[in-house]
């Protein structure tokens, strides 16, 4: 599980004494639990994954405002975060995979006006692979 591979890698860093590894991996298992105490049962890997993809997302936007407010300092931590939330998530789809499966989808579809059900579609045989906001872009550009 993704949750035990953060744990285990927490102890290391700690044992490593490199705190600022120590720090994101503490602050992604308190996320974790704090998501675990919400379902009130554990997380499956896919429930762990949406949640570290939200993190990602988190991190892109703050690494972006930092950037524009001159901040390189906290840019590069916010950028070194996201590499390491990266690590636990599966190897993303590239652009021109996704768009051999919308083509895929849109080929099979009767209705191809429908972007939601196309979406919907498209991520379900994605899985989690795939970034919904890149999917939804490039759905839009060929529909």
């Amino acid at each position: 599980m993704i949750t035990e591979t953060i744990k285990e890698q927490t102890t290391a860093a700690l044992k490593e004494g490199d705190k600022k590894r120590a720090t994101t991996l503490r602050s992604l298992t308190a996320i974790l639990h704090n998501e675990k105490i919400k379902k009130g049962d554990e997380l499956t890997d896919e429930e762990v994954i949406k949640s570290l993809k939200t993190e990602v997302k988190k991190r892109d936007e703050a690494l972006e405002a930092f950037e524009k407010a001159g901040r390189s300092e906290s840019a590069e931590n916010e950028k070194r975060e996201k590499e390491l939330i990266l690590t636990f998530l599966p190897q993303q789809m590239s652009e021109e995979e996704i768009g051999v499966l919308i083509d895929e989808v849109l080929a099979s579809s009767e209705d191809k006006s429908n972007f939601g059900v196309l979406m919907r579609e498209v991520m379900a045989k994605a899985g989690s692979s795939a970034d919904g906001g890149t999917v939804s872009k490039l759905l839009k550009e060929k529909i």
